[in-house]
Parts: structure tokens; C-alpha cells; sequence
């Protein structure tokens, strides 16, 4: 799964392949599906026999190839708007003659559109764009980051390894799997680190590229984490791409267990964590191979099993991709303007956006912005086994102004004293921000019923986006339980006098897995409350002027009602 956009249009070939021969009746295309299909074979093979990685010759070899198959990408385009036209017929016959190929036309008719709009975009991606026409060689690189989730960082936890993937007008001209604290090593020269690093993290040295992804605002993280690579010895680097070890684990389970000849062991979904913890921290120090070697190994043991893999199973692998985008365990940002519109318009970028209200229901509308993010800085994996419960209320009081409170329960599961492998279990110190409208003020700050000093409150502005966070420490040890409230105060928020909406957006961080909210609204007497979306979340209480939604939230939510004059 290490491939990312990669693995994703291959799987959407092979879907195309299957497809080609019974919706288009076409000799020409099925003349490409063979040609292509070839090619998997061919692919099939080097990966069974070669005991070298993707920079041999021979890889070299089947990549030159991938042109045919990237040109046939567009002649599928081209016709799926005409195959659109006869789905309810097709439907039919499949239902009827071939009931098995149902779920794969399901799938390709979800997610065609999707990657009929990204292949538009196939020549910035691939670099066969207008330097190609000269003659030129046109090089497009990127990074696919690795992000470990059991050590939370607020774009998905610790940077641990990437791959590094390289366009050459078309084709994909180098591939290699690497351990973070290479390139982090040739850095040169101090650099400075934000305040709660340095403090925190005790990184007196400055800062580093396993740091770089501290912006919860994944656009301006990946501007960073590009800043860092290229100080690191990489040429100008034309995206990011991040993917977490959830996502992996999820793919392992349809891939199914795959050995590593080189260890003498079978790896699960399962295991996958213990087994690349133990191997990489064994005789660890920076610049070692350990890590490199591990995940080399394992890459080729699961691109082996991809070209093996059944049509369930490629339609299982399709839904894992798109679930994790909406979840945000998959991330995108490309330095290119156009194509990063277009994975912003999607909502793959990670973006913090400012909040605007939708004035069609009326004029009169306020929008609200919470935003709860976590940073593992306590250099241990404890996150595996951490349960959170977040409430949050809502005071619409008398005299047009608000409250609001953000309370989190947080119950460790790790073991007081960490067990094998090293740095799992113990403690969670959390350096946990939270990122609101600037028209919420800062009240107050409660810690297991201690009330936090302000001196200790780290407090940020950012007018481009028009947010403002507030960040501190918080501490759960292992086994023992914890909570944080927040107290806010908003200054002549509403106007009773007529309907006025009320929209809150919940956005969830990547790298966490589920959290369950808790969201009361509390109303005065002389009004009323008309419910619009509450994606998300359910009705579990309700009375005359209180309200309380509950439910888990697995991606961003918007929340909205109308406050009417009773």
C-alpha cells in the first residue's frame, strides 16, 4: 500500500481491464486491456523472482511500458461517459447474467468519476507536460510519508520512513523506501523550532525533519515537510503525501499475511506494528539500515500480493482508499496550483478552512469552528490505548451572549511500565491544542478539577485562516484516568429577534481513530430550535430548551439549527 496514487490507478486499470471487453465490445480496447494485462504478468513475475528492489533493470524495463497503458487510462475516459448512459441496463443484464461482476460495476460507477477527473490531471502528476513537448526532460518528485499513529502528531502521528517516488516524463523512473533520520541527518545549520518543540520535545539542537509536521493545517505542514526534505538533499519536491499506519494495517487485512523470507517471518495486520517496532529498534542509532532493510522487505512482500489479488479483494482495497481519505488518514498536497484545486475540492488536502455561514436559509447566521488536536510528546507509542470522550455545550444566554465548554475524558489503557517493544505503554503527555473562531475568548482551563495558570497557555493567531489556538499540557498516566475543560466566552453573539442560524464545524484530526462526542445545546426560555444537519451525531435527549446529540465522528461534521423567537 506504500505506492499511494500509484497502487490506486493500478487497481483502477485492472478494473477497467476486466471491464473493457463486456460494456464496450470494443477489438481496440480489448487489444490495450491485453497489452496491459501483460504487463501485470510481467510485473507478476519480477516481483516473485527478484531478490533485488524497484531500482533493478528489469523494474526499469516494465516501467517503460506504463505509457501504453497511462494512454489507454484515456481512451476509458473517454468512453465511461457514454458507458454512464446504459447503467440502468447493465445493471439488468449483470443482475441476470453475470451476478458476480455486480459489485465491481458498483465500484467503478462510484469511483470512475473520481478517477476520470484525476486523469485529466495525469500529465502535471506524471511530468509529460509542456517541458516534455520541448524535448526536455520533465521530472516530477515526490514524497509518501509514513506516519505511526501510536505516536500522535497533528497530522497523523510520527514521521518514521517515507518513499520517494520520481516521475520522468511519463513514467516512474525511481522508487526507493527510506528511514527519516537520513535526510534528517545531512541537515545543516539551526533551525528554529516552534515554542511547544522546543519546551516540550527538548530539542535543544532546533528543529528536524521527524518534527516537521506540527501544523495541524496539512497544506501549510506539507510546505514545510518539502522545506525540510529539500534541506535534506532532495531536489525541489513537488508533492506530499502522508498515510497512516491504520491505513496500512487496513490493507494488510485484505492483502492477507505475507512473508518476509529475509526474517523467517509471516506478518498480519496484527503484528505488523510489534514485528517493524522490534526490528527497527534493534542496534538503532541515526543513519542505521534497520528501518530501510525492514521496510524494503516488507514493500516487496506486499507489492508481490497486490498483482495476485481477487476482485473482491481490489474493490475491498478501493473502499479502504476512499474510507481513509474521508477519514483523513490519507492526505495530499501538491506544489502544482491546479492540482492541488482539485484535491481541495475534494477535501483530500487536510485544509483548515475559515468558516462562512450559508446565507440561503437566511441572513442572520453565525458560524463556529472547533478543532481538537492532539501532539504525542511524551516520545513513547501510547496512543494504541488511549479512550477519549469529548463533551461539548452550548450556552445561548438571555443577553445575547454565549458559553461554551470543550470537556475531554481521557482513560489510559498502557501498562504503568513499558513493555517490549521498547517505548510502548506508559505514560500520554499530550500537548493538546484547541483551535477556535477569534471571537471566542479564553476563560479559564481545568485539569483534573486544578485550574491551569495562563502563564501556561500558549496562545496563536492566524488571521489568513481566522482562527486562534490555545495550547498545554495535559498528562494521563498509564492505567489512570483524566480531564481537561475549557471554558469560553463569546460577547453579543445572537439577536433573538428573528430566526438566526447556528452552524458548528467538528473537524476530526487525522491519525485518530473514532472519538465520541457529547454535544448539548442550551437554549432561553423565549426560544426555539429548529434542527438542520446533524451529520454525525444523533438526537439522545431533548427537552423544551435543552438538546443533547450524541454519536462518534469519524470524519469532519458540520452542525446546524435555527434559533427561533418563541
Amino acid at each position: 500500500m506504500i505506492r499511494g496514487i500509484g497502487i490506486f490507478l493500478i487497481v483502477l486499470l485492472v478494473t477497467a481491464v476486466a471491464f473493457s471487453p463486456l460494456i464496450f465490445s470494443s477489438v481496440r480496447l480489448a487489444q490495450e486491456a491485453q497489452t496491459c494485462q501483460q504487463k501485470f504478468e510481467e510485473v507478476k513475475t519480477f516481483f516473485a523472482d527478484s531478490q533485488s528492489f524497484i531500482t533493478s533493470d528489469q523494474w526499469q524495463s516494465w516501467q517503460s511500458r506504463e505509457q501504453t497503458c497511462a494512454t489507454s487510462f484515456y481512451t476509458w475516459d473517454a468512453t465511461y461517459t457514454a458507458y454512464l448512459r446504459y447503467v440502468p441496463f447493465l445493471d439488468d443484464v449483470m443482475a441476470r447474467v453475470y451476478p458476480q461482476w455486480r459489485p465491481l460495476l458498483h465500484t467503478a460507477r462510484t469511483y470512475f468519476p473520481l478517477f476520470s477527473e484525476f486523469i485529466q490531471e495525469y500529465p502535471i502528476i506524471a511530468g509529460i507536460d509542456a517541458a516534455s513537448d520541448s524535448g526536455k526532460t520533465n521530472e516530477k518528485r515526490y514524497i509518501l510519508a509514513f506516519e505511526n499513529n501510536t505516536e500522535l502528531r497533528p497530522t497523523g502521528g510520527f514521521l518514521g520512513s517515507y518513499a520517494y517516488v520520481v516521475f520522468r516524463n511519463g513514467k516512474i523512473a525511481e522508487f526507493t523506501v527510506d528511514d527519516i533520520y537520513n535526510p534528517d541527518g545531512q541537515l545543516q545549520g539551526y533551525v528554529e523550532p516552534p515554542a511547544p518543540i522546543k519546551n516540550y520535545l527538548y530539542q535543544a539542537g532546533g528543529w528536524h525533519l521527524r518534527d516537521s509536521n506540527w501544523n495541524p493545517n496539512f497544506p501549510e505542514a506539507a510546505q514545510t515537510m518539502a522545506w525540510f526534505f529539500e534541506r535534506g538533499g532532495y531536489q525541489q519536491i513537488d508533492g506530499i503525501g502522508i498515510m497512516t499506519l491504520s491505513t496500512v494495517q487496513d490493507a494488510l487485512k485484505i492483502v492477507g499475511d505475507v512473508y518476509l523470507p529475509d526474517y523467517s517471518q509471516t506478518i498480519s495486520a496484527d503484528t505488523l506494528y510489534a514485528f517493524v517496532q522490534s526490528q527497527t529498534e534493534q542496534q538503532f542509532f541515526p543513519g542505521a539500515s534497520n528501518k530501510k532493510d525492514v521496510l524494503g522487505a516488507l514493500s516487496r512482500a506486499v507489492l508481490r500480493k497486490l498483482v495476485d489479488l481477487s476482485i473482491e479483494q481490489r474493490i475491498q482495497l478501493i473502499d479502504i482508499f476512499f474510507h481513509r481519505l474521508k477519514t483523513k488518514d490519507i492526505l495530499f498536497w501538491a506544489k502544482d496550483p491546479q492540482l492541488q484545486q482539485v484535491i481541495e475540492k475534494h477535501g483530500w488536502d487536510g485544509g483548515i478552512r475559515q468558516q462562512t455561514c450559508d446565507t440561503t436559509v437566511t441572513s442572520r447566521c453565525r458560524a463556529d469552528l472547533i478543532y481538537i488536536v492532539e501532539a504525542n510528546v511524551g516520545i513513547n507509542k501510547t496512543n494504541c490505548c488511549i479512550d477519549r470522550t469529548a463533551h461539548l455545550d452550548l450556552w445561548f444566554n438571555d443577553d445575547e451572549t454565549a458559553t461554551s465548554s470543550v470537556k475531554l475524558n481521557y482513560e489510559n489503557h498502557n501498562p504503568v511500565t513499558p513493555q517490549p517493544p521498547k517505548f510502548y505503554g506508559g505514560g500520554y503527555r499530550n500537548y493538546l491544542r484547541l483551535i477556535k473562531n477569534p471571537d471566542a475568548t479564553l476563560e479559564s482551563v481545568t485539569m483534573n478539577g486544578a485550574l491551569l495558570s495562563p502563564k501556561t497557555i500558549d496562545v496563536e493567531s492566524d488571521p489568513k485562516l481566522n482562527i486562534q489556538s490555545y495550547g498545554f499540557i495535559s498528562d494521563v498516566g498509564g492505567g489512570d484516568k483524566g480531564d481537561v475543560t475549557v471554558l469560553f466566552s463569546h460577547q453579543k453573539w445572537l439577536d433573538y429577534t428573528s430566526p438566526q442560524s447556528y452552524e458548528l464545524t467538528i473537524l476530526k484530526q487525522p491519525g485518530l481513530e473514532t472519538n465520541e462526542y457529547v454535544l448539548t445545546i442550551h437554549l432561553p426560555k423565549h426560544t426555539l430550535v429548529s434542527m438542520g444537519s446533524i451529520a454525525g451525531l444523533t438526537i439522545s435527549q431533548s427537552t423544551s430548551n435543552t438538546m443533547e446529540l450524541r454519536g462518534t465522528i469519524e470524519s469532519d461534521q458540520k452542525i446546524s439549527f435555527m434559533i427561533l423567537p418563541n
